[in-house]
């Protein structure tokens, strides 16, 4: 499962940021460079949750996690920051929306410890406390690496 998983959610990143480039780029065309990039944004998102969750999963945490390092990648214009290979947009944005994404969208036989949540008529499986743990620990680390 982690071999699937790991495949769909680098091509599924890897078309979503070309698409991403086609739609926002002046050039308005394909570049090898984007699709290398969003492979690795796939990658570096998928990697926690390989063996955790189904499929269709895989390529939704792939697509999410390309389109937030796409638009990280054009913070850096913004803010201003020298930045040429993005390694933190790719690598430390991708980490924090695949280790987000891990909880909310697991197979459920992986995480039987809590019952599901249910919102909005909506069963939800994931572990939304382990996530939010996750999410503090994320906060922590980042607060004592910038500091």
């Amino acid at each position: 499962m982690a071999c699937v998983n790991t495949n769909l959610a680098a091509s599924c990143a890897g078309l979503t940021w070309l698409f991403l480039d086609k739609v926002h780029l002046e050039e308005k065309k394909w570049g090898a460079i984007g699709w290398c990039s969003g492979a690795v944004a796939g990658l570096v998102a998928i990697t926690p949750a390989a063996g955790f969750v189904p499929p269709w999963s895989a390529v939704i945490i792939g697509c999410l996690g390309s389109v937030a390092c796409n638009y990280a990648t054009r913070l850096k214009f913004w803010f201003g920051i020298d930045e040429h290979l993005d390694i933190f947009a790719v690598h430390a944005v991708g980490g924090i929306v695949g280790n987000l994404l891990t909880y909310a969208l697991p197979e459920a036989p992986f995480f039987p410890i809590r019952p599901p949540l249910r919102c909005f008529g909506l069963t939800l499986v994931g572990d939304f406390l382990q996530q939010t743990i996750s999410l503090r620990w994320m906060a922590s680390l980042s607060s004592q690496e910038a500091g």
